[in-house]
């Protein structure tokens, strides 16, 4: 069996890869017939190469694609495409081609599901295809942040709302940032949003409100408050949870503490609190501790 190895993007010393993986060759990617390449840390994704390059055949291609799936588990799938020469074929129509097969053998269509095909054409005398799949199960750790809200008050550093759209991103938590909305708010959080490049804010749960929404469990924080962590965790087993952060510099407002459930210390630190955003990740490590 051959695979095409995808390798993270370092600079890579061919004679050195060589003497870890044994013989490859390259043919659009890196190609090995044994699994020695189990020792690159390099290694960023392993596709089975189902077949070499053939000429296009749908009635081949089909089969190829069903004896392909035979190769893998998963209850889900997506598939790709990867032309390296210009043909008159359409993405779209491969993708629906596959769509077809696999829905027949009790498959569902998944943005990034379980199994994935990938499907490459090139130009010769005949448009050529070859058929890799590979397996996409998740090595992490899924754990469920939907009962969190994060609410930001009145930020005033481009920086520290950009670390807040990451931070929710990433974890999938719904972000409010309570603003007046005007335009220097405006311009921060938009200047903020071209520094956090790469979240498709269409997908992202964010809203800005001019006051901090009610039927929350408002969680606020504070270095001189009289709960600490301890407390937090059993906090945290509660429902519909808001985690309310200040400005960096001068905090949670009186009117916003008084409204609170809950006022946290976070650390033992007296003098230098966490910055908003560190404290926001602290918590959501606290939470995923007491969770795995």
């Amino acid at each position: 069996m051959a695979y095409l190895l995808v390798l993270h993007r370092f600079e890579i010393d061919k004679r050195r890869l060589k003497e870890k993986i044994g013989d490859f060759y390259e043919d659009h990617g890196i190609i090995v017939e044994n699994t020695n390449f189990n020792v690159l840390n390099e290694l960023e994704k392993v596709y089975i190469l189902y077949n070499y390059w053939k000429k296009l055949d749908f009635k081949k291609f089909n089969l190829d694609i069903l004896d392909a799936f035979k190769l893998v588990r998963g209850k889900t799938f997506f598939a790709r495409t990867k032309f390296f020469d210009k043909i008159p074929i359409s993405s779209k129509s491969i993708i629906k081609k596959i769509n077809s097969l696999m829905k027949k053998e009790g498959l569902a269509y998944r943005e990034n599901g379980e199994i994935e095909f990938l499907i490459q054409f090139k130009k010769e005398k005949e448009v050529m295809y070859r058929v890799l799949v590979r397996e996409n199960f998740q090595d992490t750790i899924k754990i469920d942040f939907s009962k969190f809200t994060v609410m930001l008050e009145e930020p005033r550093s481009v920086i520290e709302i950009s670390d807040f759209l990451r931070i929710c991103w990433i974890f999938k938590i719904p972000l409010i940032i309570i603003s007046k909305n005007d335009k220097k708010f405006q311009y921060i959080l938009n200047k903020a949003k071209k520094m956090t490049k790469g979240i498709p804010y269409e997908k992202f749960n964010l809203k800005i409100s001019s006051e901090i929404p009610k039927n929350f469990i408002k969680i606020g924080f504070s270095i001189h408050a009289k709960l600490n962590e301890k407390d937090l965790i059993e906090i945290l087993n509660k429902e519909k949870i808001a985690l309310i952060f200040g400005d960096e510099k001068f905090g949670l407002p009186q009117k916003t503490r008084e409204q609170c459930d809950y006022m946290i210390k976070l650390t033992s630190e007296t003098k230098k609190p966490l910055r908003a955003s560190h404290a926001l990740s602290y918590i959501i490590g606290i939470y995923t501790s007491n969770k795995i």
